[in-house]
């Protein structure tokens, strides 16, 4: 590939029109490379790094959005499987010794789980969880038919 790129800038003849240069074209044209060119393709350039960075920081918003969500449903799914494991527990005590002080104190630690669950709260109000993505999402859109609306493009 290095070596067809060097092979057209070699073949490559330059022709000069009063003060600007270009290039013989296939057909012997000669195709005047003005500034305007060069600033449209200096423009399109920098407009792609631009679309890169916003991608970029969308990206990174997203992600860092999407990170508390997933810890508060990996908790609360935590909490569910220790919640079935302590029941699994009491049913075999039950079978051994139902009115020993252990079983009894295994039943009131249920009851307050059941009572107060495993999770993490946000703003100490709304439990954190893969159940928040869709009202995020709703509001989202919301508030983007808005903007669309105040921009007079709906």
């Amino acid at each position: 590939m290095i070596l067809g790129v060097l092979f057209k800038c070699l073949t490559a003849r330059v022709c000069v029109v009063e003060e600007f240069y270009g290039k013989y074209d296939e057909n012997g044209q000669c195709e005047v490379i003005t500034r305007e060119k060069i600033q449209g393709i200096l423009n399109f350039q920098k407009t792609r790094a631009t679309d890169y960075n916003r991608f970029i920081v969308i990206f990174t918003y997203v992600s860092v959005m999407m990170m508390p969500l997933a810890a508060g449903q990996m908790t609360r799914n935590q909490g569910v499987k220790f919640h079935r494991v302590l029941a699994r527990l009491y049913n075999k005590m039950i079978g051994t010794d139902a009115n020993a002080e252990e079983t009894k104190m295994i039943k009131d630690f249920i009851r307050l789980i059941k009572k107060n669950p495993l999770q993490i709260n946000l703003i100490s109000n709304f439990p954190a969880g893969m159940n928040l993505l869709p009202v995020i999402v709703m509001l989202f859109f919301n508030y983007l038919i808005v903007i669309l609306q105040f921009n007079h493009v709906i």
